[in-house]
């Protein structure tokens, strides 16, 4: 542990399953206080344990990514057990949905693009108005020049967004 995250914190939603835990442990590991946000509550739970486990710090949060009163509630829940929101990783998806659908965007339905955006990009727009609405005086100010990360993933590698806030 480098301790790079000391007295951090991060949400992962999809934090519970296919990519999501890995990213969870990294965090941990790091030194960050993680929040597991998964639609699973049970895979949640158990990659929250298993951090917990090795020394780390982490809570299992239930969160339907595509219903913003849900992500309200993982925002809130966050913010009262850690006080504050510095990294939103978001790498839930369906991905079992996505793994049937290998062909070329000009060859997919309408109705396929639909779903896509629905559990692709919207939930990125939903997490980022909520944390910015619901974290006020957590998120960083102008007063304190500080970086923050919102970061989202897929299987085909990370998109990182970095906003230096002066």
């Amino acid at each position: 542990m480098r301790n790079r995250l000391h007295d951090k914190v991060a949400i992962v939603t999809g934090g519970g399953t296919n990519i999501g835990p890995a990213a969870a442990r990294a965090f941990a590991a790091e030194g960050a206080a993680v929040a597991v946000a998964d639609s699973d509550e049970d895979a949640a739970r158990g990659v929250a344990e298993e951090i917990t486990r090795a020394g780390g710090t982490a809570m299992p949060i239930p969160v339907d990514v595509t219903d913003s009163q849900s992500v309200r509630h993982m925002v809130d829940a966050t913010l009262e057990r850690y006080a504050k929101i510095d990294i939103l990783l978001h790498a839930a998806a369906d991905v079992q949905f996505i793994n049937t659908q290998d062909r070329r965007l000009i060859e997919l339905p309408e109705t396929t693009w639909h779903h896509m955006i629905e559990m692709l990009v919207r939930p990125c727009f939903i997490g980022l108005e909520v944390a910015r609405a619901h974290c006020g005086a957590s998120f960083p100010q102008p007063s304190k020049p500080s970086i923050s990360r919102r970061l989202n993933m897929s299987s085909r590698g990370p998109a990182v967004t970095r906003r230096k806030v002066s």
